[in-house]
């Protein structure tokens, strides 16, 4: 998977009339600090997951080292929830809420030489502490886009076997409560969505691509929203195939919506059954049941949708835990099925050390001595579960006959290596 770096090409649409260089840390080798030596910027804006934040905190001391040490800030999805993790003396400023308007307006005080440090939304060190500004108003809505990331090579982004593969966001936040997940904590805690028909108008600009990745976490709500999304896009003559996250619980309370969604493009859904018994799935306030996950399993299969399943492995199960949910795969046929790591996330009041090791926080890495088994035993069920959807002979030619021979043996191939590398880094990185 190499997702396009939406965040940055937002970036780049709500600075105008700035010289920016964009640097995608996934899709590119070259080192950030060698490009900042050649380039000397004024400002540095970083953007990154929890497991990142120590690799910027490492990189933003290296930059303050260089002859012109520029102004450094982070943005993005951690920065809004837990801006207190980047508090370092080597960041400037850290930016939670309506993001792109306030980096705009502190590059524009920095351009005129006055306080930027009062731009609301934001935490800018002050007496060698990063302090809160409040919000500053209501979100202001996205623009669409400029994609110059994409646009440059279209090819390189992909999802699984989608190729071409742009990413377009429609809604902000999750109506759900589940315990154990990050998402509901963004946007304040509530969920908000975008015009339709701007959504429609930015799918259409997006000529290069094959496959629209609609990366709201869930997409699937609100029944009228996605039946006019539907209407709407079928009536602009857009045709595209689309991944979406979504719901058990919706899916299997409408098959005829989904029905709808597969004739205008869905080829793909990514759902989080997370466990396999009522009871569990009670416990992490899961609005849903294991009937609507066998539901979901019939209803994509009859549809020809691809169902993307996401479970959790508890690192106080048992073995059995672990064998009885290996017989739930082979009994689905689960052709895609991802397993993470319970894990309790940081959040904002918490001081963690210096010398934490944020990339544990990738949810396969434990965090904690398992209850009832070794580590090594729990890493290896782990991988045990990763590889028994690619080892189900029936996974093999659903593939070969969805995107041909070719690219399934490609997919295949390419999530062997990963999988080998993962399980390398599993038994190491301790």
């Amino acid at each position: 998977m190499c997702s396009e770096p939406l965040e940055l090409e937002y970036l780049y649409t709500a600075l105008p009339g700035y010289e920016l260089l964009l640097h995608d840390g996934v899709a590119s080798r070259s080192s950030p600090l060698a490009l900042a030596r050649h380039w000397q910027p004024d400002v540095v804006l970083f953007t990154a997951y929890i497991t990142d934040v120590g690799t910027v905190i490492k990189l933003a001391r290296q930059l303050k080292g260089l002859t012109k040490a520029p102004l450094i800030f982070v943005g993005g999805v951690q920065a809004e929830v837990t801006p207190k993790i980047f508090d370092d003396e080597a960041i400037d400023g850290v930016f939670y809420h309506n993001q792109l308007q306030g980096i705009a307006a502190t590059l524009h005080h920095i351009q005129h030489s006055t306080d930027f440090t009062l731009t609301p939304g934001a935490l800018f060190r002050r007496d060698g502490a990063l302090q809160y500004n409040p919000p500053g108003g209501e979100t202001m809505p996205l623009p669409i886009p400029k994609r110059v990331l994409f646009e440059r090579n279209p090819s390189r982004y992909r999802y699984l076997h989608y190729r071409k593969c742009a990413v377009v966001k429609s809604s902000f936040g999750c109506p759900g409560q589940c315990s154990f997940c990050f998402c509901r904590q963004m946007n304040g805690g509530k969920y908000t969505v975008r015009d339709l028909d701007t959504v429609i108008a930015e799918i259409a600009g997006i000529e290069a691509a094959e496959t629209i990745f609609i990366v709201d976490d869930n997409f699937l709500v609100n029944r009228a929203r996605v039946l006019e999304f539907c209407d709407k896009l079928q009536a602009s003559g857009i045709n595209k195939q689309f991944i979406v996250y979504g719901t058990a619980s919706f899916i299997a309370d409408n098959p005829t919506i989904m029905a709808r969604l597969r004739e205008i493009g869905l080829r793909s859904v990514i759902v989080g059954f997370e466990f396999i018994s009522d009871n569990a799935l009670h416990e992490v306030a899961k609005s849903t049941s294991v009937a609507n996950n066998d539901a979901t399993v019939a209803i994509c299969e009859r549809l020809g949708i691809d169902l993307i399943a996401l479970f959790i492995v508890d690192p106080q199960w048992h073995h059995a835990d672990f064998r009885a949910l290996a017989a739930y795969l082979q009994q689905k046929q689960l052709t895609f099925a991802t397993f993470s790591v319970l894990t309790q996330f940081p959040d904002n009041s918490e001081v963690l050390p210096a010398d934490t090791r944020w990339w544990r926080y990738n949810l396969l890495h434990l965090h904690a001595k398992p209850t009832h088994m070794s580590p090594d035993r729990f890493y290896c069920w782990l991988m045990y579960l990763y590889l028994l959807p690619g080892l189900n002979i029936s996974s093999l030619r659903r593939m070969i006959r969805q995107c041909g021979f070719w690219q399934a043996m490609r997919t295949l191939l390419l999530s062997s290596i990963t999988g080998v590398e993962q399980l390398g880094k599993l038994l190491l990185w301790r």
